[in-house]
């Protein structure tokens, strides 16, 4: 049963193997150029817990987004690829966005809450530090010594958390823009796909006009009731000379 198992795994792994050779083909197809590492990149998980895989993947989403301007002016704003080019860009902004708020929040609920615990930490060492100088129940030098290392790494703390909530405030402002990028954005690639749609419709329209516009319908022949006429001639005849 594992020989069983691992050799599906091995043919499902070729599966998923010749399904990205196939992507990277296609997206060359479409004029993007992108490796196999490139779309590792943009196949991991943007909710995805490492930040820098995170920044690797707006960097490989940048890079794409790069390309299919190029290739929008190169074509005159041809609507399939200029839509392949604003959607692309409404990505781009919202990995940036999501960036953004990871940023803040690892500062709001880490970052800020552990130099609280250290703070706290170094305080109740200073508590005990002096407290066994009182009792003369250790080294008062290095105590003391003690002591004042904990002073510096409370410092240090407090010094390092102003820091942090100045990084925050300002990816803050820097998120409120964003929002308003990606606002326009989203307008811009709705605003794209609907003329795509109304001149795909129009397309259509046309070439079935066109396409009907071309049908013929034959003339309808003349019904003579040549059989009736025929039988009624036959009978006539066969009643006049009996």
């Amino acid at each position: 049963m594992i020989a069983a198992e691992e050799g599906e795994i091995k043919a499902s792994e070729k599966i998923v193997d010749d399904l990205k050779d196939g992507i990277v083909k296609l997206l060359k197809e479409l004029r993007l150029d992108i490796d196999r590492d490139g779309l590792e990149s943009l196949l991991s998980s943007v909710s995805g817990d490492d930040f820098v895989s995170m920044i690797a993947l707006f960097d490989n989403i940048r890079q794409l987004t790069g390309q299919l301007q190029d290739l929008t002016e190169q074509s005159g704003e041809a609507l399939d690829i200029a839509k392949r080019y604003y959607g692309m860009h409404v990505v781009l902004v919202k990995i940036m966005d999501r960036m953004q708020h990871r940023f803040i929040t690892e500062i709001d609920q880490e970052h800020i809450p552990r130099l609280q615990g250290y703070t706290k930490d170094a305080e109740g060492n200073i508590r005990q530090a002096l407290e066994l100088i009182r009792k003369e129940g250790g080294d008062e030098n290095i105590l003391r010594s003690n002591i004042e290392s904990n002073e510096l790494t409370m410092r240090a703390a407090k010094l390092y958390t102003e820091y942090l909530l100045q990084n925050a405030d300002l990816i803050r402002a820097e998120n409120k823009q964003i929002k308003k990028n990606l606002s326009t954005a989203l307008n811009t690639y709705k605003t794209v796909k609907l003329s795509s749609d109304v001149s795909r419709l129009m397309k259509t329209g046309r070439q079935n006009f066109e396409a009907l516009m071309k049908l013929q319908i034959p003339p309808l022949r003349e019904f003579r009731n040549e059989m009736l006429r025929k039988e009624y001639q036959r009978m006539t005849t066969e009643l006049l000379n009996p």
